[in-house]
């Protein structure tokens, strides 16, 4: 996944220099900080609360509040520079969490192939 991501960030960072708005690297990397906090919310569910039944209603419970409130509140900030900052980010946003979960599918099909 991280060399997918580079490869994408790359990309990225060569458009934005092309078009003389390298100011949007940080946007780009606010929205891979937002879905980070998501993915880890979710694995961290998963792990801490695998065998106990109240931490894991209390993991359910939250886990929402924690993913939207930080996606919120990131985007929020990145939206008082610029539309073009948020798009930015969204953007990012949505890259981590289609490769992580992209990688995440791709482990669960073959992952029965190792046992």
């Amino acid at each position: 996944m991280l060399k997918l991501l580079a490869a994408c960030t790359l990309i990225a960072l060569i458009s934005f220099i092309s078009r003389g708005e390298f100011w949007l690297v940080g946007a780009l990397f606010a929205g891979y900080v937002a879905a980070f906090i998501c993915c880890w919310s979710l694995t961290n569910r998963m792990g801490h609360a695998a065998f106990d039944l109240q931490k894991a209603i209390r993991q359910i419970a939250r886990g929402p509040f924690i993913r939207m409130g930080s996606l919120f509140l990131i985007l929020g900030g990145v939206a008082q520079f610029s539309a073009h900052a948020l798009f930015t980010a969204a953007g990012g946003y949505f890259l981590f969490m289609l490769l992580a979960l992209g990688c995440l599918l791709a482990d669960r099909c073959h992952g029965g192939e190792k046992n």
